[in-house]
């Protein structure tokens, strides 16, 4: 295992790295879930336009719960960056 003392720079910008990419995970599952709620508030007049929305609403759905793992997984990356520098 390494250690944070032997390395304080590496290991503060492995760790810098990976909160980032969670910061950005996160970013981007709230910006998707906003969009969800902007496709519900919307009031559609045709069927076509029902059509529409209704696979948006979907394509979001699915692009949502990919962010959520994405979200998860690295969380989980800046648990085990700190973990291996013995943090």
């Amino acid at each position: 295992m390494r250690r944070y003392d032997d390395s304080p720079e590496d290991a503060e910008t492995e760790i810098r790295r990976a909160n980032d990419a969670s910061f950005d995970a996160d970013a981007a599952l709230h910006e998707a879930e906003e969009l969800a709620e902007r496709i519900e508030q919307e009031n559609p007049q045709t069927p076509e336009e029902e059509g529409d929305v209704v696979a948006r609403m979907e394509a979001v759905q699915r692009e949502i719960e990919r962010l959520k793992e994405e979200a998860a997984d690295a969380e989980q990356h800046v648990f085990d960056t700190a973990a291996s520098w013995g943090l």
